[in-house]
């Protein structure tokens, strides 16, 4: 189970095996066995027993603004795999495998978004969608023919800037939607995109960390520092099939 806690105040404490969460108008019992992840989210208040009681069941906790934007997460103990974590920075040094797994994401991502250009097309009646589905297939087919890291990112750029130029096709109202702006996000569309992609690199996360990886080193996105590269590159292929469309 996954809870999300966004009531503004509430406090978390411990009671035995289980979690209690209160506000002045409700309480709500979290059984820590059936829990995969917490989000936490603005003002929420965590007491030192449930802290760690959260620490010693492993309970992947993030802690959110009440707006979306992520702050940072509860660390545990350190994977102690350090051979699987040596061998993961040894192939992203290694050009040839990086390309490998980045043009797989990029086309994943392509065929993706082409996908929910269609289903637009078919819902909305909108040609231009489909010719925006067709071109972005077509993008997908010429990732197998480059043989550079930032000539694959430059493709998966252009496929992204034509796919939100026509995703405005897909709603039945003007939200204000005419491009993608992150920071902050400029509209109700751009709002909903951020925050579900938030919560979906939260879930790459997760995943990175029960693998006993190391977020930071990737295939496709450049090093940054900082910057949780392996969670981007995993939650690529899942933006337009999952948050796109539940945006739409």
């Amino acid at each position: 189970m996954i809870a999300y806690i966004r009531e503004q105040g509430a406090k978390i404490s411990r009671e035995g095996q289980r979690l209690i969460v209160s506000t002045p108008d409700m309480k709500r019992t979290l059984f820590v066995e059936q829990l995969e992840q917490l989000l936490l989210f603005g003002n929420v208040q965590l007491t030192p027993p449930a802290l760690l009681f959260l620490l010693r069941e492993d309970v992947d906790t993030v802690f959110l603004r009440a707006d979306g934007r992520y702050m940072g997460r509860l660390s545990g103990r350190e994977p102690a795999n350090v051979f699987l974590r040596k061998r993961q920075f040894v192939l992203m040094d290694d050009q040839a495998f990086c390309l490998k797994v980045g043009r797989r994401i990029v086309q994943a991502k392509l065929a993706n978004q082409a996908t929910v250009m269609a289903r637009i097309r078919r819902a909305r009646g909108k040609p231009q969608a489909g010719e925006a589905a067709t071109a972005l297939r077509e993008l997908a087919r010429k990732a197998d023919a480059l043989d550079d890291l930032d000539a694959l990112r430059g493709l998966e750029g252009s496929g992204a800037a034509l796919y939100f130029k026509h995703l405005p096709l897909a709603f039945t109202e003007d939200w204000g939607f005419t491009r993608r702006v992150r920071r902050p996000p400029t509209d109700p569309v751009n709002a909903v995109l951020s925050l579900l992609y938030t919560l979906l690199i939260n879930r790459c996360c997760a995943a990175v960390r029960i693998a006993g990886l190391d977020p930071y080193p990737a295939a496709l996105h450049r090093p940054t520092y900082g910057r949780q590269c392996l969670p981007l590159d995993l939650v690529e292929e899942f933006r337009a099939m999952l948050a796109d469309t539940l945006t739409i």
